[in-house]
């Protein structure tokens, strides 16, 4: 839920339930800003099955952090061909003080081999989307996707 209040996240940690064509999934959100700017990740955030890196459409400093947080998950999970990953550009609302391209965001996006989604937390707009389609990515990444039909 969004408050007009700052309420810092960072090491925030949430729990919800997600349904995804017909089936229930337990998501676990931890949110690691900051975490990027630390010497190392904790062990425990490589352990996650899918990431969701946000930046805001109005601060090109959060866009071009993404790719040393992407290159420090890629170092860090070689043995992984794929990583299930959003890239979500937020705050879609103040298009007026856009400092971000949505083409920006989605070449982003396709050059790590992730989805990309845009959204505004205080409208709700497309924050559905953005799990629905992780977990999604997430499951076809496990060998067991998701039928559109369930």
């Amino acid at each position: 839920k969004f408050t007009e209040d700052y309420v810092t996240t960072i090491a925030n940690e949430k729990s919800c339930t997600v349904n995804v064509c017909g089936k229930q999934f337990e998501m676990k959100l931890h949110d690691t800003r900051g975490i990027a700017e630390m010497q190392a990740f904790e062990d425990r955030y490589f352990q996650m099955d899918g990431w969701v890196l946000v930046y805001s459409v109005t601060e090109r400093r959060s866009f071009d952090m993404l790719t040393e947080i992407f290159d420090t998950l890629k170092v860090e999970m070689n043995e992984k061909k794929h990583l299930p990953i959003a890239v979500v550009g937020n705050k879609t609302d103040l298009s007026d003080s856009r400092a971000v391209t949505v083409a920006e965001g989605r070449a982003f996006a396709k050059q790590v081999n992730a989805i990309h989604v845009e959204c505004s937390a205080k409208e709700n707009e497309n924050i559905p989307t953005i799990f629905e389609s992780l977990i999604k990515d997430i499951q076809k990444d496990r060998g067991e996707p998701l039928n559109e039909k369930d």
